[in-house]
């Protein structure tokens, strides 16, 4: 594994998934200590979560603090947390915490990410107006004017995998949609940051930010979708 010379371009490889009969998140995060020569003491690695399509920013997600190893050493760690609601997309990005609290987020080196979304249930990975560019090539989402910048994909998507009929109808219509679909964290430069697996039209108040609460799973459903 590379190691990098800064904390903003640490090595930490971070894949996830879950469980869609129980909501349960699972995160193997390994990482290597290029970060800190002396004494790690007080050096942690945690997980920042972000709730596409909210305004608020991101917290900490609730799982313990991840030890940074000695240094040049690697660890790697397995740790599970419930997803925090249902029919939603959330995105986890690995952190470094300070010993006096400080939390800096790490960034991609090389081909290493760490960064995943996961989702329980149904749950787009970005909204807004779907278009294409001059040569038909590649499709793109145009947020909406109220959007906060959370949502996973606002580069390249691959339709590739569904039916032009499915999203035809939507390019340049102005209509809002909801593009499901498999985020790319490590996608190669030009290419996409998704791959679609459903284009819909957008439900509710198709371009207003998403709440961070509701009453009830009941309520949360019938604003998402």
């Amino acid at each position: 594994m590379l190691l990098a010379a800064t904390p903003s371009l640490a090595v930490v490889d971070l894949t996830g998934s879950c469980d869609q009969a129980t909501g349960e998140f699972r995160f193997t995060v390994t990482v290597v200590n290029d970060l800190v020569a002396g004494d790690t003491t007080g050096y942690s690695i945690v997980l920042e979560q972000t709730l596409a399509g909210s305004c608020e920013k991101p917290n900490l997600a609730p799982i313990p603090d991840l030890p940074l190893p000695a240094y040049l050493q690697d660890a790697s760690y397995v740790v599970t947390m419930g997803a925090p609601w249902p029919d939603r997309t959330w995105r986890y990005q690995a952190a470094l915490r300070h010993p006096d609290g400080q939390v800096e987020p790490l960034g991609p080196f090389a081909g290493i990410t760490p960064v995943v979304a996961l989702a329980w249930g149904n749950s787009p990975a970005v909204r807004g107006m779907l278009e294409m560019d001059a040569f038909g090539t590649y499709y793109h989402i145009v947020p909406c004017v109220q959007d906060c910048g959370h949502w996973l994909c606002y580069g390249n998507i691959d339709l590739s995998r569904i039916h032009p009929a499915q999203y035809e109808s939507f390019l340049k219509s102005g209509e809002p949609v909801d593009v499901h679909g498999e985020f790319l964290a490590t996608g190669a430069s030009g290419g996409a940051c998704l791959y679609a697996t459903k284009v819909e039209a957008a439900r509710g108040d198709p371009c207003a930010s998403i709440p961070v609460e509701a009453t009830s799973w009941g309520s949360l459903k019938s604003t998402y979708r």
